[in-house]
């Protein structure tokens, strides 16, 4: 907790949920692009065919599991490294 020992409890709250407001709105973004990614290419292929509607549907289903797993990796290895201090690695003092 970031927070004064001597703030309110009130304070606290909002200084939390403002640090945390600020940590979510690039992870908001990215979800959004890639929401909008999917509709953007089931409109355009809607145009074509409907076995083409199919497979980017298909597609688009299996883009976002695949990347939050890659994802995940990343983050797992770069944190096990050390790489970043934000990840609490016992190799950084």
């Amino acid at each position: 907790m970031t927070s004064n020992a001597n703030a309110p409890a009130g304070a606290a709250y909002w200084l939390e949920l403002k640090q945390l407001v600020r940590l979510a709105i690039p992870i908001l973004l990215a979800q959004l692009a890639l929401t909008g990614l999917g509709v953007v290419d089931t409109v355009m292929s809607g145009q074509v065919g409907t076995d083409d509607l199919a497979a980017i549907g298909l597609g688009s289903s299996l883009l976002l599991p695949v990347f939050m797993i890659s994802t995940g990796v990343h983050d797992f290895h770069r944190c096990s490294l050390g790489v970043d201090a934000d990840c609490g690695s016992p190799k950084r003092a």
